[in-house]
């Protein structure tokens, strides 16, 4: 017994790093969610305060995992797409206006740990749409919206301008919006400590059974 506590001790104190998680790399200064986008409080809301945006911004994963991706909403009158994954991952909304959720699964993507790049959207071309498209990390038609900061997330939004930012006609990253949720493939420091801690019972339950056969 003493052994078991001298070993969760330990483990509790050398568990590993912090959590994994995707970190945010700015291209442009952050901004709140624009004052027009239809979804602002619903977003404020998701953040728990007031949500950062960052457009154009890049991705970088600290370890591998999956990003699992949910349609949230769209306000658009064009049939804007998300993909992913060299196209595994294909979402296109076809709704005019939508309500804010219920989250609805699109797809997952295996990620490594390292910068975030296939990742998309586009838009057809139209009266008032160029048939834009915008790539994470490039173009500020794409928008990463965070709960706060750039760094340890493991839910970010992906929002959209169909019109092209540069337009001045609805810049306001609400067209299509995508949640991303992350899931580590190394085992956050709690769940180590479990482990250790359930392997140390079994092996203290062995003994005892193990001791009283004996005796």
């Amino acid at each position: 017994m003493k052994k078991l506590i001298a070993t969760m001790a330990l483990s509790a104190g050398l568990a590993m790093p912090a959590s994994a998680a995707i970190n945010i790399v700015p291209n442009e200064p952050v901004t709140t969610v624009a004052w027009n986008n239809n979804y602002e409080d619903d977003i404020n809301a998701w953040a728990g305060g007031l949500a950062d945006f960052y457009g154009g911004a890049g991705l970088f994963s600290t370890s591998a995992g999956t990003l699992h991706f949910y349609f949230m909403a769209a306000e658009s009158a064009w049939s804007d797409t998300f993909t992913a994954d060299g196209g595994a991952v294909n979402y296109t909304e076809t709704e005019s206006y939508s309500g804010w959720g219920p989250a609805t699964w699109v797809g997952s993507m295996a990620i490594g740990a390292g910068w975030i790049t296939d990742l998309h959207f586009s838009a057809p071309k139209g009266t008032f749409s160029g048939g834009n498209t915008a790539d994470v990390g490039v173009d500020g038609e794409f928008g990463i919206i965070s709960m706060g900061g750039t760094l340890g997330h493991d839910e970010l939004l992906f929002a959209f301008d169909d019109t092209c930012c540069d337009s001045g006609i609805d810049d306001n990253h609400d067209d299509i919006i995508i949640l991303a949720k992350f899931i580590s493939a190394v085992p956050e420091p709690a769940t180590w400590l479990m482990m250790i801690m359930g392997f140390g019972l079994v092996g203290l339950a062995a003994r005892r059974r193990s001791a009283i056969a004996t005796a």
